[in-house]
Order: C-alpha cells, then structure tokens, then sequence
C-alpha cells in the first residue's frame, strides 16, 4: 500500500502544478483593447410615410392588377352562392338532392340480392342486384353484409346497423 507520506506529496505536487499552469495560463495572451469598430451606413434612414401613402399604393395596385383584363375594380361584388354562373344570367338549376339509401335486407346466396329502400322514382323496396342501373345510381356489387352504390359524384357504402 502507499504511504500517508506519498498521498501527502502528490497532493501538494499536484496544487503547486495547478497554481502554475494558471498563472502561465493567464500571462499566456496579453489582453487586447479592440476599439469599436465603424461601420459606413449604406442604406439611408427610413422617411417617415406620406400622409396619402395608402391612397397612392390602392391607385398603384388597381392601374397595375394583373389579374383583371380592364385595370378597374369589378363591376359587380363577388357572391359565392353564384358558382360557376356569370352575374347577369338566370339562376342555375338547384343542385339534385343526393337521396337516403337504406338497406333493409340482403337475400339468396352467391348471387346475393339486396333489398333497399331510397332510389329515386322506384316503389319502397326494391330489390337490386350486381350490375343494375337505377336512373343515375349503379348498384356496383352486392356481398353477404354490404352492398355498394355509386352515383357520377357519390359512393354509397350500405351496410346493416348494429344494434348495441
């Protein structure tokens, strides 16, 4: 084992090795002064903004609207009930009401039958099967517990309730 002696001896070897390495540490790199340096402004001072600024951007935005083949406001506002109909034309025709499709049985066996209520201009009940055509809506495919409708902008996927 090593002595008091010796632990004593690295102790202070090792403070007296630590007091020199700081003052070598700190007489190492003079200290610089740097004055502070100039720099040339480039850019001149914001001006303050005219009193008719604004009415001088609206003039510039309007004579130069890229957007617009006349460079002058609309002639008549904006309404998004419009659509697509340009103002000045008659009233589009109201948009078709999607119908409620609601399945109320599936019958038979591979091919399955499905009996729905909701197609529009039938009788209540009617039973539909892969491939028929009801006005606008197909009747896609017909499975043991789904059924699948598609309209020109809709897909119905019908299935039973659960009840809980």
């Amino acid at each position: 084992m090593i002595g008091y002696g010796i632990i004593a001896a690295l102790i202070v070897a090792s403070i007296a090795l630590g007091a020199v390495a700081r003052n070598r540490w700190i007489k190492a790199i003079p200290p610089t002064h740097v004055s502070a340096a100039v720099i040339p402004r480039l850019i001149p001072p914001p001006t303050p903004p005219a009193e008719d600024s604004l009415a001088q951007l609206e003039a510039s935005v309007v004579e130069n609207d890229v957007f617009r083949f006349a460079n002058r406001p609309a002639s008549s506002p904006y309404d998004p009930g419009l659509g697509d109909a340009l103002p000045g034309t008659p009233d589009p025709a109201p948009r078709a009401v999607r119908p409620t499709l609601i399945l109320k049985a599936i019958v038979g066996g591979p091919p399955w039958q499905a009996v729905i209520e909701g197609f529009p201009g039938q009788a209540t009940g009617v039973v539909a099967r892969t491939g028929e055509k009801f006005d606008k809506l197909f009747v896609r495919s017909v499975t043991r517990d789904s059924v699948i409708v598609q309209a020109p902008d809709t897909t119905w996927i019908l299935t039973f309730r659960k009840s809980s």
